[in-house]
């Protein structure tokens, strides 16, 4: 095939646990392809001084449809054997053109940051617990019993709800993206979505719409905290295996591929986030449970630095958009910048390749677990992105020996009128042609030399490891 390049970008999930993946692109065994990565890029959105603050938003009664992200491989149906229908969507990251009626406001900042005390507010009281009807009516704990301690809200066709970041200064936003949280009665079966989204001013931590005719309640809603405070370092490393449990999770598969020509096939390559890896050339498990000092049980390299293992690229999200001199004694922090070409993580003209069963990912490591709690990694808003070339492993070929010098060679396209390659009066006995293998699957190929019987090899399978056909000419006795 003709090389095709493709444009990976997401938000990700965040990462559930230190040593999964923010980003993780795999080539499969078996593909006959080759991945090349032009860049692998991560942007810090806001301010990293910002650990705290406010995040005001306000949840809108308005019309449907809107934009954004839709998140139907995050959601879940309580009855299995109910299928979301088109018509339903709840999204993240969008806008509409106009909003109508408030219903509520709130605070989706972060409460705490302190290792250990994650989602904490006054007293030691987490946002996500208490007693049902005892909540505040504020969106971030609402109870599945009706959301408001009333009724649910009913979206009747055309309606939506949109919880949206209010349009304050960059500076006065928490740079902390949030867990969010949303249960509808769809046809009277319960449906839950539950994603990450990054509080970008102006946009939508989620929306629930309807464009169908059947009514559609809201249950609840809600958002948390993710994470600490405390920054995750960033690595870029090979993948030995990934975890079995994760592979076929689609929720870990929500992330946007874009064919930077239409045509080109779809991408072949797997993409995931927060996906969990096991290391490649280095133990599973570096350190042994029965290990009488420190507290590091069961990690390897990738869940902290403490340890070592191979590794592309490491970057510390705290350094983020910081320029020689602006910091004392802080370099040029390349690989985080606020233009595109500052945010490749050193994968520009390195010809970083995939092989077939090879995957590269950004992992989340803690900076240090020796005699503490490792903090949890999911402090800041991020988008990671990636530029890839596709083309085949190798390059096939056609092969035809045997040929008595002076034949024509034509090949069709099986079963058509179309040649796609045609040699007069060869003058070798063996001929080979290299092919594309995805435009051309199966081959009609004739032989002819005056004097000899046609030769004529119909729906010959072209692979990705090339075809071999012994020409087997014989003399036309008929021939004057």
């Amino acid at each position: 095939m003709a090389k095709a390049q493709y444009r990976i970008s997401t938000d990700s999930n965040g990462t559930s646990n230190f040593g999964y993946a923010y980003l993780a692109i795999v080539n499969p065994s078996g593909s006959g392809k080759r991945l090349t990565l032009r860049s692998l890029e991560v942007a810090i959105h806001g301010a990293t001084a910002t650990s705290f603050g406010v995040t005001p938003a306000t949840l809108y009664k308005c019309a449907a449809p809107l934009d954004g992200d839709d998140m139907i491989d995050n959601s879940v149906a309580f009855d299995s054997s109910v299928a979301v229908p088109a018509t339903v969507k709840v999204r993240r990251g969008g806008a509409a053109t106009s909003y109508g009626s408030i219903v509520s406001r709130l605070n989706a900042g972060r409460s705490s940051g302190a290792v250990g005390k994650q989602s904490m507010l006054l007293l030691g009281v987490m946002n996500t617990f208490g007693k049902r009807g005892k909540r505040p009516v504020s969106g971030m704990v609402n109870s599945s019993g009706g959301g408001y301690n009333t009724e649910p809200i009913t979206l009747r066709q055309n309606e939506a709800v949109a919880l949206v970041v209010d349009q304050l200064a960059a500076g006065l936003i928490s740079q902390a993206p949030v867990r969010v949280n949303v249960v509808l009665a769809i046809n009277g079966k319960t449906v839950a979505w539950d994603f990450n989204a990054n509080p970008y001013p102006g946009a939508t931590l989620f929306s629930a719409e309807n464009t169908g005719t059947d009514p559609v309640k809201l249950l609840s809603w809600g958002v948390m905290d993710v994470g600490t405070s405390d920054t995750p370092t960033l690595r870029v490393v090979p993948i030995g295996q990934m975890y079995t449990t994760n592979i076929n999770d689609t929720s870990k598969q929500n992330v946007g591929v874009m064919k930077m020509d239409s045509a080109s096939a779809d991408f072949i390559g797997k993409v995931y986030t927060d996906i969990g890896i096991i290391p490649r050339g280095v133990p599973e498990v570096a350190i042994a449970d029965s290990s009488p000092t420190g507290n590091l049980r069961g990690v390897n390299y990738l869940h902290t630095k403490d340890l070592i293992g191979p590794v592309f690229r490491q970057i510390q999200v705290e350094a983020c958009h910081f320029r020689s001199g602006t910091v004392p004694g802080i370099p040029d922090t390349f690989g985080l910048s606020y233009m595109h070409h500052g945010i490749d993580l050193l994968c520009r003209r390195s010809g970083i390749t995939l092989n077939q069963g090879e995957g590269i990912a950004i992992i989340n490591s803690a900076e240090t677990m020796i005699s503490v709690q490792a903090a949890m990694g999911g402090w800041q808003p991020m988008t990671f992105s990636a530029q890839v070339d596709v083309e085949n492993a190798s390059q096939p070929y056609l092969t035809i020996t045997g040929i008595v010098p002076g034949s024509d060679i034509v090949v069709l396209d099986a079963g058509t009128t179309n040649i796609t390659q045609q040699i007069d009066s060869y003058s070798g006995t063996s001929w080979s042609w290299a092919y594309d293998q995805d435009a051309l699957l199966f081959a009609d190929i004739a032989i002819y030399l005056p004097g000899y019987i046609p030769r004529t090899f119909r729906n010959v399978q072209l692979g990705s490891v090339g075809a071999s056909i012994i020409a087997s000419q014989q003399a036309d006795r008929n021939y004057a």
